[in-house]
């Protein structure tokens, strides 16, 4: 016999991998009925898709090939058809999976398998919800940003899904730790997420201290590559984020430095702001989705402050939405006020593409101010979860002596 109480806690979660294969049906039964490319309807939708899909695992898988014919893609990359030079600008551990069967032939394969692990993933990550939590989250996984990671077939991805296992495994904090680890060999910026460990216990501190210094030992051995994957992104303004797009789309590059000064400030007074705000408990975000949203937000932080990034690197912010929706859902007026506000900020960015290009400079600049914003409620919404946090962290060191 089910009660109401029963009723009430009814897991919806699978609400999100059908929309996520529902919007997929949709747009495949498009292309057919209309003899278009799939990539042509993404366009529409505001999705900067190329004519051939996965186009970043078709790059790896053709490092790949390279690599084994003894070339070094990063010194002597591969051109493509249209004279374009294709720089390797992942780790060299990438080369890894053409050991494990990558090649450009069976890279369609691969994108959908990529595919799969994203929305499992994030369903993963959402844990049980409610039907209107499970809306929500099928309108974020479906927004351009998360469509467009998929469409290039993103190793993102893999790096999401590592994180999501570290935030199931966070009880255990050194395999946690090293999910982490593994998710930053491969892009290096998942590292600021050993964060969540500092914040969380005596053994989660230990295991982010260990967690940092194999990290430190992997940049020493990748030492001679780093100037490569630093500098892949360094002159992108389209569908782009980050403290250093609007000095390269005035032209003065330069200013980079000044934008990123200014942007770490002012990211510091909107954490001590949300710091201010907090109580030493949070009641109404409970410790899992705290610890999730300890991995993203710091992510986020680092990725607007690196400099330049793609707009599909948006989707480590999902990793603050349990804990959004939790708060949002209490009775603290002050907190509530605050995710809300970031939560709308959210879905503008991440529906941006759909509504509004960057063709002229107003919309390229409007799109920027939305981006900054984000990124000042995001460090808010950090201060937040930091205090609950470091008051955990005192209660048990107390219990312990």
């Amino acid at each position: 016999m089910i009660n109401a109480s029963n009723a009430r806690t009814k897991n919806y979660a699978w609400v999100i991998p059908l929309g996520f294969a529902l919007y997929w049906t949709g747009l495949l039964a498009l292309s057919q009925l209309s003899g278009k490319p799939v990539s042509e309807w993404l366009v529409h939708l505001g999705i900067p898709a190329l004519k051939e899909s996965f186009s970043d695992a078709r790059l790896v898988g053709l490092w790949c090939e390279e690599q084994k014919t003894g070339q070094d893609p990063y010194r002597h990359p591969p051109v493509d058809g249209e004279g374009r030079v294709l720089r390797m600008n992942y780790p060299p551990l990438f080369f890894a999976f053409g050991f494990f069967g990558l090649r450009v032939q069976n890279i369609p394969v691969f994108g959908i398998f990529l595919g799969i692990i994203f929305i499992l993933s994030v369903t993963l990550l959402a844990g049980s919800c409610s039907l209107a939590s499970a809306c929500v989250w099928v309108a974020l996984v479906c927004s351009p940003v998360c469509i467009f990671v998929c469409e290039r077939g993103n190793f993102d991805i893999l790096v999401f899904a590592l994180l999501a296992a570290a935030v199931a495994m966070r009880f255990r904090e050194f395999l946690a730790g090293a999910l982490v680890v593994l998710a930053a060999a491969l892009k290096l910026f998942p590292v600021v997420g050993l964060a969540a460990l500092f914040l969380r216990s005596r053994r989660g501190i230990w295991s982010a201290f260990c967690g940092v210094v194999c990290f430190g030992g992997y940049l020493i051995f990748i030492f001679e590559w780093l100037p490569f994957i630093f500098g892949s992104l360094s002159s992108n303004v389209s569908c782009a984020f980050g403290a250093s797009v609007l000095p390269n789309q005035l032209g003065r590059p330069e200013w980079a430095v000044f934008f990123k000064f200014g942007m770490l400030i002012a990211g510091g007074i909107a954490c001590l702001f949300g710091f201010s705000l907090a109580k030493s408990h949070l009641e109404s975000c409970q410790e899992r989705s705290s610890f999730a949203a300890g991995i993203g937000l710091p992510i986020f932080g680092a990725l607007v402050l690196n400099g330049v990034q793609f707009d599909y690197k948006l989707i480590f912010l999902l990793f603050a939405v349990p804990a959004a929706i939790e708060v949002v859902n209490s009775s603290n007026d002050a907190f509530r006020t605050v995710v809300r506000i970031w939560g709308a900020a959210f879905f503008i960015y991440a529906y941006w593409m759909f509504f509004s290009g960057e063709a002229c400079l107003r919309n390229f600049l409007l799109k920027q101010f939305a981006g900054w914003a984000l990124y000042l409620l995001s460090c808010c919404f950090f201060g937040l979860i930091l205090k609950p946090a470091i008051a955990r962290n005192r209660t048990q060191y107390r219990s312990v002596s």
